[in-house]
């Protein structure tokens, strides 16, 4: 897509199905934390700034994924498509 606007980036975010974020080196992660703060569920990387960042985050809203593990993220995406994945506003009730 080239270079986003924030608020294109927030209006994406807000009508995603999910974030995915198939980070392997990422600082701190904040577009996971912002996806789950928008109320959209996210798929992150299992790096420990990705588990730190949302560990106040119910289960059903997360899926933490080796990076390279292209198999899982496949079969997490699908998941995540058929609405397997609770949106953190719905889990947290």
């Amino acid at each position: 897509m080239g270079p986003v606007s924030d608020e294109d980036s927030r209006a994406l975010v807000h009508g995603a199905g999910a974030v995915v974020f198939p980070s392997l080196y990422e600082g701190f992660g904040l577009p996971p934390v912002e996806a789950i703060a928008a109320g959209v569920p996210v798929l992150s990387s299992d790096i420990p700034p990705h588990r730190e960042g949302l560990r106040d985050v119910p289960r059903s809203s997360v899926r933490f994924l080796h990076a390279r593990d292209r198999e899982g993220w496949a079969g997490a995406m699908a998941e995540a498509m058929r609405g397997g994945l609770a949106r953190p506003d719905d889990a947290a009730r």
